[in-house]
């Protein structure tokens, strides 16, 4: 009865708050939550000091309203902006087609590498009509004036080769279809990175379609036809750059197409740029990165840099020393200190030097501080090496495609590393790394992802408004084969609870996008109150989701950084 609040005690006044949320708690009725969680559900949203007031004030909201699904399928695929092309929305025969408002990017899934006429193909009927295939007819989303370019890469997304080109892509242009292949080039490493699987040295391709010349001269010689046709053939072979060894082609044919020149409109930055005529500066510091990195290693997608074969007569696969990986570090932190004016490779701007030294760098960042401890050994340990700190803030931070689409996640490359351990009998000998506690693994480089995430969106009209809207919309078009996986790996749920339990889930992350709030929706003590929130069953699920979850294979660093939060709140959990 106090006419001025500031007279009551600040505990006084969380008690009353907890005893009027306790009571609504109790007023609404839900079965999967009995009055033990719903009271540690209270003294847990209260308990923190540091929680700030708008955050407390979302707690209602979060414990009232979530404690169970009340959206369908139907609804989520609405609130993500997702349409069926079909009448009936819900038959699972047309997730897989589901697609936002504006058409997606062609995208085919083989269980084989095409070969060059079939890349033809494609592309013919890319250009003229819908694409008949096995998973249904595909949408055309390319400018018939000017062919794009298909690149055909590994469907688990584990080729640091391939995710340089989709990277360089993604700097220079929106429009270009991708062959997603399915095959393990995990089982096909070698030594030097001679890969000898026919499958895996395919891998990556970049396919141009040829262009159709207007001012061809019908009326010339047979010396001028014979020069057009060795000419088109040297074109054709450039059109055609198959494997690793022509990665480094693949960009500067990337470069050269989009250039300002080019018939294509060129939406990136140069490549290639130079701080003078006389100085290369992008192609020194391509060259430089197999002189840095240690060498004679056991080349695995996954885990590269890594381990070493001591005698090829005799194969014993050891771990590289720690005084290699010291030198590497430094000298790439070196490396990245010779321009003041920035803190990429070539100094205020990002190049194709940063695309070749990305995919190792974040690997190696996630993988070698579980082998070898101490912070020497921690490539993002800011006193150790603030170069290259730097230039995974500037890279997370101010190139959107490559936090939003193109970069893996610490998550993901550590798995990777512990898989390889546990499940190959080469490695038998080498110490399990300890399963380190999962930390928040939000990018704490990006103060506002909500404006990255806008910038990445603004010329692909195909993804959902925000990272967590994407991330469920992931979700929601594979959900039969999730929900399958799911139930295969856990007996303790039928079907129809499994499918409320996913359902759950994804109405909390996108609860979590309707917040503008970016500290409040990045708040860990908020993202645990969302969790305790949740069912058991669909606590469960969430488990299931981050641990199928892979980056980039299944979405990008920025929209998968929203569903591992949410499971790094969590206790531990009981689905392996």
């Amino acid at each position: 009865k106090q006419r001025k609040s500031e007279l009551i005690p600040v505990h006084h006044r969380r008690q009353w708050a907890c005893i009027g949320l306790l009571l609504l708690l109790l007023v609404h009725d839900d079965t999967n939550l009995n009055f033990g969680s719903r009271v540690a559900m209270v003294v847990e949203a209260f308990s923190s000091p540091n929680m700030n007031g708008s955050t407390k004030a979302f707690v209602a909201t979060t414990t009232t309203t979530m404690t169970t699904p009340t959206n369908s399928w139907t609804d989520l695929e609405s609130k993500c902006g997702l349409v069926v092309p079909s009448s009936n929305s819900n038959n699972h025969e047309n997730e897989e087609q589901c697609s936002t408002n504006k058409e997606r990017p062609t995208t085919i899934k083989l269980d084989y590498v095409p070969s060059r006429l079939q890349l033809e193909e494609f592309s013919k009927a890319e250009q003229s009509k819908p694409l008949q295939t096995k998973e249904g007819i595909l949408s055309i989303s390319t400018d018939k004036a000017s062919p794009v370019p298909w690149l055909v890469r590994d469907a688990e997304g584990v080729d640091p080769y391939a995710q340089q080109v989709w990277l360089a892509l993604e700097l220079k242009t929106t429009n270009y279809c991708t062959i997603l292949v399915s095959c393990d080039l995990n089982k096909n490493d070698d030594i030097d990175n001679n890969m000898s699987s026919s499958r895996s040295h395919q891998l990556p391709q970049l396919f141009w379609p040829p262009e159709d010349n207007p001012n061809t001269n019908t009326n010339s010689s047979e010396e001028e036809e014979n020069e057009n046709e060795t000419l088109q053939n040297h074109r054709q072979f450039q059109n055609y750059l198959v494997g690793k060894e022509q990665t480094l082609d693949m960009l500067e044919s990337i470069q050269e197409r989009y250039s300002s020149s080019s018939s294509h409109h060129d939406d990136g930055p140069d490549l290639y740029r130079r701080i003078s005529e006389c100085v290369d500066n992008v192609r020194c510091n391509i060259v430089r990165f197999q002189s840095i990195v240690p060498r004679n290693t056991l080349f695995l997608p996954h885990v590269p840099y890594q381990f070493i074969v001591t005698n090829k007569n005799d194969p014993i696969i050891s771990l590289v020393t720690s005084n290699n990986h010291m030198v590497t570090l430094e000298e790439t932190d070196e490396v990245l200190e010779e321009y003041d004016e920035g803190p990429w490779f070539c100094g205020d701007f990002v190049s194709a030097a940063d695309v070749v030294w990305a995919p190792f760098l974040e690997r190696y960042a996630a993988q070698l501080p579980s082998l070898w401890t101490g912070d020497e050994h921690d490539p993002r340990h800011p006193k150790e090496y603030p170069a290259i700190v730097a230039w995974f803030r500037a890279m997370e931070c101010h190139v959107p495609c490559y936090s939003c689409r193109v970069a893996g996640d610490a998550t993901t490359w550590s798995r990777q590393l512990q898989t390889t351990l546990a499940t190959d009998p080469r490695f038998s000998h080498i110490p399990q790394p300890p399963k380190q506690t999962q930390q928040n693994p939000r990018l704490h480089s990006i103060s506002k992802p909500r404006n990255l995430w806008n910038q990445y969106t603004q010329n692909r009209p195909w993804l959902a408004p925000t990272p967590e809207a994407e991330c469920v919309a992931f979700f929601v078009r594979h959900r039969t084969a999730i929900l399958e996986e799911a139930l295969e790996q856990t007996k303790q749920m039928t079907e129809d609870e499994a499918d409320v339990a996913f359902r759950h889930v994804l109405e909390q992350l996108l609860l979590v996008s309707e917040n503008d709030d970016d500290d409040v929706k990045h708040d860990m003590d908020h993202v645990s109150i969302m969790v305790f929130s949740l069912s058991e069953h669909a606590k469960e699920m969430l488990h299931f989701l981050d641990q199928r979850l892979q980056v980039p294979r299944d979405m990008g660093m920025l929209p998968a950084s929203t569903l591992r939060s949410f499971a790094a709140a969590l206790p531990k959990p009981s689905i392996s």
